[in-house]
């Protein structure tokens, strides 16, 4: 069966500071990254994060995965360390052995994904025991979406801004408008729990303005006056539940 969510992700660029920095700083703080680590990034779009954490840890063995054939050209040309495999693969469908990687990471992924249930299946499979998992998504109590929206098969983009309150449409009626899947904290936490996962840590990030930096840069000290503002709310229990991005460690543990 064809997915309603007919667009592809656009992937991150090293412009994109804010976002990087509030992921990667998640990335490391909950995972140990050993010298003969193998680190799996699924949806690597244009390597971004491959990139930076490769940059830290030389000795370590990284692949990451897209199944966008552009995007791993231009992922080739911005790495060019021999410990990086850059491959155009389904995350669906990963052609991998059982038990093979340490850690994996879905960053702006899984709301993309046509059977997103298949894809946490396959990971699962293919992490070690004990081996952990990052997983981001756009969190549905958000009450603006950010990927835009479409009329029939066209697509529209906001700029950054985010159109207000479809991501509160019910399903049956979001699924013919928006460009990407969006999820509760209960909702992803549930699906990787059936799968075999253990919530290890969960946090909930504000929006990342970088898009509005690219596209309004006379704004830019205003912006970046909001954007801390954001990053304070995130300190904020319950009201932090509201913002952009649900971002969770999960680890794989024996069924």
């Amino acid at each position: 069966m064809r997915s309603c969510y007919i667009k592809l992700g656009e992937a991150c660029s090293l412009q994109h500071i804010t976002t990087l920095k509030k992921r990667l700083n998640f990335i490391l703080d909950n995972v140990n990254v050993g010298e003969r680590s193998r680190i799996l990034d699924i949806g690597t779009g244009k390597g971004v994060y491959i990139y930076l954490i490769s940059r830290r840890y030389p000795h370590v063995n990284f692949v990451g995965i897209d199944i966008n054939e552009k995007n791993i050209a231009q992922a080739k040309d911005i790495i060019q360390e021999e410990n990086v495999e850059l491959v155009v693969m389904n995350a669906e469908r990963l052609m991998f052995k059982d038990d093979t990687f340490d850690v994996a990471l879905m960053i702006e992924v899984l709301e993309h994904i046509p059977h997103p249930e298949k894809a946490i299946k396959e990971v699962y499979r293919v992490l070690k025991p004990g081996g952990k998992l990052i997983i981001t998504a756009p969190n549905k109590l958000f009450p603006f979406e950010t990927h835009g929206f479409r009329v029939g098969s066209k697509c529209y983009g906001t700029k950054g801004l985010g159109f207000p309150f479809l991501p509160y449409l019910p399903e049956m009626l979001r699924k013919h408008v928006a460009n990407a899947r969006v999820y509760t904290p209960w909702h992803l936490k549930r699906m990787l729990v059936k799968e075999g996962f253990s919530i290890t840590n969960i946090k909930f990030l504000s929006p990342s303005l970088d898009q509005l930096r690219i596209n309004f840069p006379r704004l830019g000290r205003f912006i970046e006056f909001f954007q801390e503002l954001l990053e304070l709310v995130e300190k904020i229990p319950v009201i932090n539940v509201f913002l952009t991005t649900i971002i969770v460690c999960a680890m794989k543990v024996e069924k």
